[in-house]
């Protein structure tokens, strides 16, 4: 009897023993490495050994757009301009694009204006009522025109989404690029000059975004910031900001 509970001992013991060894050696081994990620998912945060993966949905590498544009300036002090005009983009890669855009400035003058001449001419004696006051004022460039070439970089982009549904998706960068931009120079101390119209170098520097519609169509708001070296002045700084409806040719790739 005692040989027989010996032997029955061994054989649970090395029954135990196989059961665990491939255990231990499945544990010991080491992890498999991970399959690398898609061109178009990107791995945001690795901080806590976790990523959290956003899949871009509209792929636009190597695609041309086309935007028609309108816009208002509100930083002048005489006028309202409202641009309406035409860009172009070739976007290399996800998030690198060439640009060029050009704009016919629609003008309006500022209510304040028109009270300072019926003021002046209440005022001032002699003063033909069909005479533009212009020369009264300081010399003004009324700009009518521009035309500039930009580099956009978009580092950014997402979703918005509402109660789990999605709302759109959006890329946001910036841009930059040089130019040039025509005016009417008024300057009454300068009349070999007053009223011709001249052309300037400028530079631009700005923020944009846009908000995919489908693969064919966008929405685009740009906040741009000229740096203008005016005929009437050594420097000036408008500010635009611009809505447009971009289209692409050849629909947008999918992400999903």
């Amino acid at each position: 009897m005692k040989t027989i509970r010996i032997a029955s001992a061994a054989l649970t013991a090395g029954m135990l023993l196989l059961a665990v060894l491939p255990v231990a050696a499945q544990e010991a081994a080491p992890p498999a490495a991970p399959p690398p990620l898609p061109d178009n998912v990107r791995p945001w945060d690795k901080s806590d050994g976790a990523k959290v993966i956003q899949v871009r949905r509209f792929e636009k590498s190597q695609r041309h757009a086309l935007s028609l544009l309108v816009g208002l300036v509100p930083t002048d002090e005489q006028q309202w301009y409202f641009p309406m005009g035409l860009r172009y983009g070739f976007l290399a890669t996800e998030t690198l694009a060439v640009e060029v855009e050009g704009a016919y400035l629609v003008t309006k003058e500022k209510p304040w204006k028109d009270q300072m001449e019926s003021r002046i001419r209440e005022e001032v004696t002699g003063i033909d009522a069909t005479k533009s006051l212009d020369p009264l004022f300081e010399p003004y460039a009324l700009k009518r025109w521009y035309a500039v070439a930009n580099v956009a970089w978009y580092p950014i982009y997402g979703k918005m989404a509402l109660l789990g549904s999605t709302l759109g998706h959006y890329d946001i960068g910036i841009k930059a690029g040089l130019g040039a931009m025509g005016a009417d120079l008024w300057d009454a101390d300068r009349p070999d000059d007053d009223g011709k119209h001249l052309v300037k170098f400028c530079g631009d520097v700005g923020a944009t975004a846009m908000v995919y519609l489908s693969r064919l169509f966008a929405l685009r708001i740009d906040m741009t910031v000229f740096l203008y070296n005016s005929p009437a002045s050594d420097f000036e700084a408008p500010f635009q900001v611009d809505l447009g409806l971009v289209f692409f040719p050849v629909p947008l790739g999918s992400g999903e």
